[in-house]
């Protein structure tokens, strides 16, 4: 089964909470899978580009698969994904090449720092949270394809930081304006490449 059709079935209903978690169990790489169900719930809930899905109660249905999975794959955060990790006082950073190389990773930075989310020097501004650190970091890599080994090693060197894969999603009000805004900036790039991608790979309900 492909990650499209079991999206498709998590949509249309077919699948329970204990069908989706046991049919979870064949994807080897969680957190793709975690990816792929968000970016077809965001595209709806922002109207990033063409909706990928127009009926609320298959929004719904997905939007629960990913809380039903995030509980079971992401790990414990070290802290909470509403708290905010103290700035960097040294005044050191470095921007790994495989941000500073690519100019579409750039340009997603400043666009970052238009929205008060990072500084001067790129580093994570006082009121950022764990979880949008994670997201902006994740979107990033997504849209200028900067795979590397640790997945998070660019932008832990960039932040000063470890532990980005620990932090989970968080569920208030508070939080669900906080992610809005990320997707809000990000929302013509992640549309533009949809539409770049052929085959099952573009989620398409």
């Amino acid at each position: 089964m492909t990650t499209k059709e079991f999206i498709e079935r998590i949509a249309d209903g077919t699948y329970s909470k204990n069908d989706v978690i046991i049919q979870s169990a064949q994807f080897p790489d969680k957190e793709d899978l975690l990816w792929d169900l968000k970016l077809a719930d965001v595209t709806c809930l922002e109207s990033t580009g063409k909706p990928q899905v127009t009926d609320e109660a298959q929004i719904v249905r997905i939007s629960n698969a990913i809380s039903w999975l995030s509980e079971m794959y992401e790990k414990d955060s070290p802290g909470e994904a509403e708290a905010t990790t103290e700035p960097d006082k040294t005044n050191t950073y470095t921007i790994p090449n495989e941000i500073a190389n690519s100019d579409l990773a750039m340009e997603l930075l400043k666009k970052c720092q238009e929205a008060e989310l990072l500084d001067e020097n790129y580093q994570p501004k006082q009121g950022t949270t764990n979880w949008q650190q994670k997201e902006i970091a994740s979107i990033i890599m997504w849209l200028c394809d900067i795979y590397t080994t640790p997945k998070w090693m660019p932008f832990e060197i960039l932040w000063n930081r470890r532990n980005i894969d620990k932090v989970k999603e968080g569920t208030s009000s508070a939080f669900n304006k906080r992610k809005k805004k990320i997707y809000e900036i990000f929302e013509t790039y992640i549309a533009e490449k949809n539409n770049a991608i052929k085959g099952n790979n573009h989620i398409k309900l």
